[in-house]
């Protein structure tokens, strides 16, 4: 999946993640669903709509952040 975001993001903004160019590498399907999850970086990460195709992530503090996508198809 293609998520982008901002390179630079200030602390207390926030990003977009799009993960809706994801496709399925086994058959035809479209995605269903998505589930975005934070995987690392400093706490107090709050998402909007993550089961959508994309998701504001609100982000507290200055660091790195990682995060994940999870897609699924019919």
């Amino acid at each position: 999946a293609e998520i982008r975001a901002n390179d630079v993001v200030r602390a207390g903004s926030t990003a977009l993640l799009d993960a809706r160019t994801s496709f399925s590498t086994v058959g035809a399907g479209t995605p269903d669903s998505f589930e975005f999850q934070q995987v690392s970086g400093p706490e107090g990460v709050e998402f909007r709509e993550s089961e959508t195709g994309t998701t504001e992530v609100a982000l507290p503090l200055a660091g790195t952040y990682k995060f994940r996508v999870t897609v699924k198809d019919s």
